[in-house]
């Protein structure tokens, strides 16, 4: 319940600019006396925030990329921002986002209904859907598939049963979240071109929605719960990308792939001892003909988490 607090002022912090600028760190905790504890040194911090700044600077030139991040320490208030507010494709780190919202708005018993679909319905990267249209599956298990399995039928289908993309980008416009629109289904919303606004977000808007539904009061404690367990187990992250974070930590993540070789990001992670990291970190390759490269991503991880947690 203390983090679930911290964040809710947090997230107040952040939802009362709109998503549009940074929130300022929280004021230090007091000793009886009044006088400041020496808990986290905001010069310190805003100097390892500068460095990371520089060091992600100097990846785009590497990588030949654009990178945007967004990394907040919920217990401190302590962030790293790199064009965290400017847009990227999100690809499909927006499939435990529409879980959420279907987790806000179900029933149980909407949760347990099965859900069946045509073999046209069935799109690329679907293999669990692919190989249950004649059973079908509960919506819940198609976020599962969605999550765990990246399934894009099975977001396809959960999508539906919220509204479609116009109520998605409503239902996280009733969180806070004015910067995200969603405008088309998988395959095609993950073909965003320079200059394309839809089915766009920023770093700071998506890490932000996640940590809503995971840690603030989007969602209710099992349902909550249920989301963790779906981002705790996701198909194995590539060596590169897991090795950006540090051994020890729990992490509920999930990445996305773009058509035009961008890669990302998002997760809630718990260093063990601490409060709740938000990470997000979106990718494009400045030539769309590039490949991804998960060591780009793997390293701007480490570049902001090293700035929170020295």
């Amino acid at each position: 319940m203390q983090v679930r607090a911290a964040f809710a002022a947090l997230l107040a912090a952040l939802m009362a600019t709109g998503c549009a600028t940074a929130p300022e760190p929280p004021a230090p905790p007091t000793t009886a006396s009044g006088t400041p504890s020496p808990v986290a040194s905001a010069p310190a911090g805003a100097d390892r925030s500068a460095a990371a700044r520089k060091a992600l600077r100097a990846l785009e030139r590497e990588y030949d990329a654009r990178l945007g991040v967004w990394a907040l320490d919920t217990g401190t208030g302590d962030f790293v921002d790199f064009n965290a507010d400017e847009r990227f494709a999100f690809a499909s780190t927006f499939k435990p986002l529409v879980c959420g919202v279907l987790l806000q708005q179900a029933s149980d018993r909407r949760l347990a209904a099965v859900v069946r679909w045509k073999a046209a319905d069935v799109v690329a990267n679907s293999p669990v859907t692919a190989r249950r249209t004649a059973r079908g599956m509960t919506l819940a298990q198609l976020c599962e598939a969605a999550i765990r399995h990246s399934d894009n039928t099975a977001i396809n289908l959960v999508l539906a049963e919220i509204g479609g993309p116009k109520a998605f980008t409503d239902a996280l416009h009733d969180l806070g979240d004015t910067a995200t629109r969603s405008d088309r289904i998988e395959p095609a919303m993950s073909d965003v071109p320079p200059g394309e606004t839809r089915d766009t977000t920023t770093p700071r808007a998506f890490a932000t929605d996640l940590g809503a539904f995971l840690l603030g009061d989007a969602l209710p404690d099992p349902r909550r719960a249920l989301l963790a367990d779906w981002l705790s187990r996701p198909l194995p992250l590539s060596a590169e990308i897991r090795g950006g974070l540090p051994d020890g930590w729990r992490v509920h993540g999930k990445t996305g792939t773009t058509a035009n070789g961008g890669r990302n990001y998002i997760a809630v992670t718990h260093p063990p001892g601490r409060a709740p990291l938000l990470l997000a970190v979106l990718s494009t390759r400045t030539d769309p003909s590039l490949p991804t490269d998960d060591t780009l991503l793997a390293t701007a991880l480490t570049k902001a988490v090293t700035a929170l947690t020295p």
